[in-house]
């Protein structure tokens, strides 16, 4: 139906944020198969709100949260979470829109997260 944007499978969503995650070299080595030092669960949330307070401009939040487990034990050893937010026309003949803006709000919600990742110097001791 028009204004809703195709949901991703899984596992286009997995090689999407794993094609993220090694484009950004945040880690030395990326594996979903082999033993790892650390496991980085993500959970990304989307809003999509029709508000009134742009000149009936869609809001588009993503916040994307990040846990980095130690594998062994499943205990978590971090928590981050980053935050995206991207503005589009609320009267559209395509769809194209919609992915452009959620597209702009997750990469910018993933940037920031990274970025803190990044940034944690506690990290480097792991």
């Amino acid at each position: 139906p028009f204004g809703t944007v195709p949901a991703l499978s899984r596992e286009e969503w997995k090689a999407t944020v794993l094609d993220y995650v090694a484009a950004r070299q945040t880690f030395r080595r990326i594996t979903t198969t082999a033993p790892c030092d650390l496991t980085l669960a993500l959970r990304v949330f989307v809003y999509v709100d029709p508000g009134m307070e742009d000149d009936f401009n869609y809001t588009y939040v993503t916040k994307a949260e990040a846990n980095l487990i130690e594998p062994r034990n499943g205990r978590v050893m971090a928590h981050y979470s980053g935050f995206g937010k991207a503005f589009g026309p609320v009267s559209r003949t395509s769809m194209e829109t919609d992915k452009f803006m959620l597209n702009q709000s997750l990469h910018s919600s993933l940037n920031d997260l990274f970025d803190k990742i990044e940034s944690d110097t506690q990290l480097a001791s792991l």
